[in-house]
């Protein structure tokens, strides 16, 4: 990952920095000639070096706003090409690589710690390059002035600026610890508004606050610790500014004593001090806030070759026969345990199955394959005998979380394709889950907003919408982790006559039913200790 690319937008924000810091070194230039003009008494030329002088002024502003805007245009195009590519990154994950990554990580990396490299990181670097400029040209203009005392002057700046070398490792260190409290901050924040109900029935909010009030005493300590640092470095270095200018003026008020200066040439070297010092302190801030940002574009560069191998990405498109699974295994990091353990099975096209276990056991990961969310397991996966690692194109897939995005309910079943679904077929797949079959109370409210995950929506009424989006799909694949945990037995026995219809696909089901509704599955099954069992014969219908 290039944070920064050279092309056609930077070099215009060097060239106008270039000649803003031509035109800068100029003006004092105009100042000695207007001044050494006065005490001469050469009046007849005073109109035109005011009028160049005025000149300069006049084109110095132009030139800032225009350097300005052009650096406002890199930065700009640079934050956009950064935020799409860790959206890239992140819609390009597997699954296992996406959940190394805690959603307040994901949240404080786009909402927070991309607006601090904008300012700390890509406008300062800028700065830097156009202070730079400025104090080259400075340096250039003073040494023909008075070579001497330039160099004098160079030793000294180098001395100092050497000075920020001392605080940067002490700066990244506070800033990845600042950025670590503002994570735990920060899912702090989304638990208490996520779980505001369970606070206020169990009249926990007393506890809550407490705890956020000390994760925010953390964040802030550190934040002023890191603020403190980069103070304390800058007023060091900018107090031996002072040291520098005082030498100056010594070493100025001698040479226009001895007639090696001017008045004119010590107020244009003065200005022209002020151009190295200025841009100097500048540039020794910047180097600060540039050097604190280390932890966030390390943090970016992390995320975005997590992304996925090209071989991986995969959508098999063909009519699914046959699914067969040879000696799978699969452990989750940090688990020392495999969930699942040399599983081997064998789903047809047309029939229905149960998959029944404990809680943990890992049904939901034997989905999470299947579906191809999860990419790195041991063993192999076939589709009509062809070794598959990757997602299915045709696919309907209903988990746990039965999760809906802010928008209307159509957008939500259609995924945001409305036009590629005839209405009627939204409409007939709610009505079937309707115990009259009609009157449909979400097929009324297809173009309205359903809130924040569906929150305007009953646990029941998701559940149905979640059902619909993946049968819509014409899916050659269902997938169904517990569809009717939030359904009553009326709506359970809807869904299972709906699951009837889906002659055509591979349906497997997750389900805590009883064992009267197993009769509605070819085969059972069961998931337990990592290993997979067909139940018994007697649990088949017949």
């Amino acid at each position: 990952m290039k944070f920064f690319q050279l092309n056609a937008q930077l070099l215009l924000v060097i060239f106008l920095s270039l000649l803003v810091s031509i035109v800068s070194v100029l003006f004092p230039i105009a100042l000695k000639n207007i001044t050494d003009t006065l005490i001469s008494g050469s009046y007849d030329k005073l109109t035109t070096l005011f009028t160049i002088g005025l000149l300069l002024a006049l084109l110095q502003m132009v030139l800032l706003y225009l350097a300005g805007k052009a650096n406002n245009a890199y930065v700009t195009k640079r934050i956009i090409t950064l935020r799409q590519e860790i959206g890239i990154s992140i819609l390009g994950a597997s699954y296992t690589e996406f959940s190394k990554h805690e959603k307040e990580e994901y949240h404080t990396l786009l909402f927070s710690n991309i607006q601090i490299l904008e300012e700390d990181y890509y406008n300062s670097v800028l700065n830097i390059i156009t202070k730079t400029l400025l104090l080259l040209s400075s340096l250039i203009t003073l040494l023909i002035l008075q070579p001497l005392l330039t160099f004098a002057l160079l030793i000294i700046i180098i001395i100092v600026g050497l000075f920020p070398l001392f605080f940067s490792k002490k700066i990244i260190r506070l800033k990845e610890a600042h950025i670590e409290r503002n994570e735990v901050y920060i899912n702090l924040v989304n638990e208490i508004i996520a779980g505001f109900n369970i606070i206020r029935i169990y009249n926990r909010h007393t506890v809550f606050q407490k705890k956020a009030e000390t994760s925010i005493a953390h964040l802030e300590v550190k934040n002023k610790q890191l603020k403190n640092t980069i103070l304390f470095a800058n007023v060091i270095f900018g107090s031996a500014t002072m040291l520098i200018m005082l030498i100056i003026f010594l070493l100025g008020g001698y040479f226009v004593s001895q007639s090696i200066l001017t008045i004119g040439s010590l107020i244009a070297f003065i200005q022209l001090i002020m151009y190295v010092i200025e841009p100097t302190v500048n540039i020794a801030q910047d180097l600060n806030k540039v050097t604190s940002t280390k932890p966030i574009r390390a943090q970016i560069k992390g995320l975005l070759e997590t992304s996925l191998p090209e071989e991986l990405v995969q959508h098999y498109a063909k009519d699914i026969q046959e699914i067969k699974l040879e000696n799978i295994s699969y452990q989750y990091p940090n688990n020392n345990t495999p969930i699942l353990q040399n599983i081997s099975l064998k789903f047809e096209k047309g029939k229905k199955y149960a998959i029944v276990g404990d809680n943990g056991c890992g049904k939901s990961t034997l989905l999470k394959i299947l579906s191809g969310l999860i990419t790195d397991f041991q063993g192999s996966l076939y589709i009509n005998n062809e070794l598959h690692r990757g997602t299915v194109k045709h696919i309907g897939y209903v988990d746990q979380d039965h999760f809906l995005f802010q928008d209307t309910l159509s957008n939500n079943i259609t995924l945001f394709e409305p036009c590629t679904y005839p209405a009627s077929d939204i409409v007939y797949l709610l009505e079937k889950m309707e115990v009259n079959h009609q009157n449909s109370y979400l097929a009324s409210k297809l173009e309205e907003g359903i809130g924040n995950n569906g929150e305007l929506l009953s646990g029941g009424q998701r559940q149905k919408v979640a059902i619909a989006r993946a049968l819509l799909q014409s899916p050659q694949l269902l997938l169904l982790d517990e569809p009717n945990s939030a359904l009553d037995v009326e709506n359970k026995t809807l869904l299972y006559n709906l699951l009837h219809e889906c002659t055509d696909c591979i349906c497997i089901m997750i389900t805590h039913d009883e064992k009267s509704s197993l009769s509605n599955f070819d085969e059972i099954i069961e998931i337990k200790n990592g290993n997979a069992y067909i139940k018994e014969p007697s649990l088949l219908p017949i």
